[in-house]
């Protein structure tokens, strides 16, 4: 079915109370929402709670675009500066540096091999592990 607007499909997976063994398996660096508030967590309540706020967000991306968000997200991310392997978006395996956030949401990004910009409207950052960092 053809988008009315542009569109974006996303998945949000949120570790509630997970153990510190299965974490341990994942492969980089994971945690949990209870982990880290120190507290037993329903994840029936978390659920409730992530829904309503995402409720709101996904009013105001409706109603305004991303833009309308993208002062609150600057605030909270941490994306700019950080080095990433860039899957999809035609860069399959590409090691790049997050410049900055775009007002519409898209990424522009530095190629840490050829030292190219790009700007990246979709596809995986996965993290680069710290020993394999290019200086």
């Amino acid at each position: 079915v053809p988008a009315r607007h542009p569109s974006v499909a996303g998945g949000v997976g949120l570790n509630i109370s997970i153990s510190e063994d299965i974490l341990s398996k994942v492969g980089q660096p994971a945690t949990c929402l209870g982990s880290e508030s120190g507290r037993d967590l329903n994840p029936a309540h978390v659920l409730q709670d992530f829904l309503a706020i995402w409720s709101e967000v996904d009013q105001t991306l409706e109603e305004s675009g991303f833009p309308a968000l993208v002062d609150e997200f600057r605030a909270y991310t941490d994306l700019a500066g950080r080095r990433f392997h860039l899957e999809g978006a035609g860069a399959d395996g590409q090691e790049v540096r997050v410049v900055s956030v775009r007002d519409d949401g898209a990424l522009e990004v530095e190629n840490l091999s050829t030292g190219l910009r790009q700007t990246v409207h979709g596809g995986e950052l996965l993290p680069i592990p710290t020993s394999r960092l290019i200086s």
